[in-house]
């Protein structure tokens, strides 16, 4: 009876795991991603201690982007204290790996986008499709920024966005 029970707990929590994941990255297109998307979350976590975070929407960084069904997309960056930009560029999906390429070089003031470096995320789709979440391991973030120098260290980024 006991070994019954447990396997049918097993079921029914394999069952919700199962209903309630995410949609994995090699079942999305581009064309499923089309339309207007705003960062909500934007987050570098210390490789060190995975402890110490830094969630640049919580600073005012906005970014709103409008993805079109064959992956060009257009929207602006807000990098405070810098003035709002606009950019555009292409993304893609290939092999699970969401990769975002930028028309041209942007200097966000504390932020950079240069065109001959893509960026490549793995990511998940929320089943409803609305909430794209982006992660990159290999990233780098500035924790402790005195006077110019600087104190990059190793970080892992997560970025959600929202379908608007």
């Amino acid at each position: 009876m006991r070994l019954t029970r447990t396997l049918g707990l097993v079921a029914v929590t394999a069952g919700v795991t199962l209903s309630c994941s995410d949609i994995g990255p090699t079942e999305v297109t581009i064309a499923d991603l089309a339309g207007t998307w705003s960062a909500s979350k934007w987050e570098y976590k210390d490789d060190a201690t995975g402890t110490v975070t830094f969630n640049a929407v919580s600073f005012g960084f906005s970014a709103t982007i409008t993805l079109q069904s064959g992956g060009s997309f257009s929207g602006s960056i807000t990098v405070p204290p810098a003035p709002t930009a606009s950019v555009a560029g292409t993304a893609s999906i290939a092999s699970g790996v969401f990769t975002i390429t930028w028309a041209q070089d942007y200097n966000l003031g504390l932020l950079t986008l240069e065109q001959a470096v893509p960026l490549a995320f793995d990511f998940t789709l929320d089943p409803s499709g609305n909430l794209l979440t982006l992660f990159d391991e290999d990233s780098e973030w500035d924790f402790t920024p005195t006077n110019g120098e600087d104190n990059t260290e190793p970080a892992s980024l997560t970025v959600q966005f929202t379908r608007s």
